[in-house]
């Protein structure tokens, strides 16, 4: 728009101007510094409504003329929202790139953690598996070599074994024959559980053997002392303060025509039911293997008469020591009674 000052009206984009601001109305600006050759910036009022237009004016080479340069609001904002209406689809597409991407580089970080992570499961898995038929075999052959349910059926009228391994493979492990006519039956507990004690065991089931070849009528207190000499000759090692391994045992000889029962124990005691009495023998108070045990056969050995009926209880500690009940504590020997 180019006006000359004076101008009271003009129509624009039909609404009618109120009033013209020219460059020498100078306090009729609403914003903007005058400076002599540099373009104002003001503003134009309308007669209806309170929206205003920007103006800009400059002074022309023509004496008394200006040039007015106007700017519609309405252009802008059409503008503007016309950029903004472009601008949506790039606002919304962006950051759908950008997940999109995020995505696939995630889920291939992800992809190739799980591909390690199957690959450790497939090893574990497998390593389980022959651990897991290792030590079933283990078991196989540690149960092959305890007495029979034949061979404790000639031995004993009357019998159970409770045997339950926290393992597939015990330490634990009892054992049961007759040599001479003498009836010998035990029940030993090695040092550790699973494997480590399971192999103790074998041990210690040879050594019994080895035992009742050595005399004709071995005695029970004669079996631990001769195991007691021998099983640290078995393991390789002194008797040092450090060597923990060894065996809790409690062994029985029944002689059937006299009557008779003789027992020894190491930390392991034996009851005897009679008549509804419990009567129960303590062993002494060191394992076939400690330190402490004493040159020479030191174990003590009880006679017992029997009588028909009695019942003879030999076991580990396996079953006293098991924790349990609401408030977690031992079963203990009072209940084991």
């Amino acid at each position: 728009l180019v006006a000359a000052p004076g101008f009271e009206s003009m129509q624009m984009k039909d609404m009618q101007i109120e009033s013209f601001v020219d460059i020498d109305n100078q306090d009729l600006f609403q914003d903007g510094q005058i400076r002599q050759n540099h373009t104002v910036g003001g503003v134009l009022s309308y007669m209806e409504g309170d929206r205003t237009d920007i103006i800009a004016t400059m002074p022309l080479e023509i004496r008394d003329l200006r040039l007015n340069v106007h700017q519609n609001m309405d252009a802008i904002f059409m503008n503007t929202r016309r950029f903004m209406k472009g601008m949506i689809p790039i606002a919304i597409l962006v950051p759908v790139l950008i997940a999109l991407i995020g995505f696939f580089i995630v889920d291939r970080i992800i992809r190739s953690y799980e591909s390690k992570i199957e690959i450790q499961n497939q090893i574990i898995a497998q390593k389980n598996k022959d651990l897991t038929d290792s030590i079933k075999y283990a078991s196989f052959l540690q149960n092959s070599y305890l007495p029979g349910r034949k061979m404790l059926e000639d031995l004993f009228s009357e019998f159970f074994i409770f045997q339950k391994p926290r393992d597939m493979v015990s330490g634990d492990f009892f054992y049961a024959d007759r040599k001479n006519r003498v009836i010998y039956f035990s029940v030993i507990d090695c040092t550790g559980h699973g494997v480590p004690g399971s192999l103790l065991s074998m041990i210690g089931y040879g050594l019994i053997e080895q035992a009742l070849q050595v005399g004709s009528e071995m005695r029970p207190r004669d079996i631990l002392g001769y195991m007691a000499a021998r099983l640290p000759e078995s393991l390789s090692r002194e008797r040092t303060a450090a060597n923990t391994d060894g065996m809790d045992m409690a062994i029985c000889c029944i002689m059937p025509g006299e009557k008779k029962c003789f027992y020894s124990g190491a930390k392991m005691p034996v009851i005897l039911i009679r008549d509804g009495e419990i009567l129960k023998y303590d062993g002494d108070r060191y394992s076939i293997g400690m330190t402490s045990a004493m040159p020479g056969n030191m174990f003590t050995e009880h006679e017992i008469g029997l009588k028909d009926r009695d019942m003879i209880y030999l076991f580990s500690d396996g079953y006293i020591d098991q924790f349990g009940g609401p408030k977690g504590r031992k079963f203990m020997m009072s209940r084991l009674k």
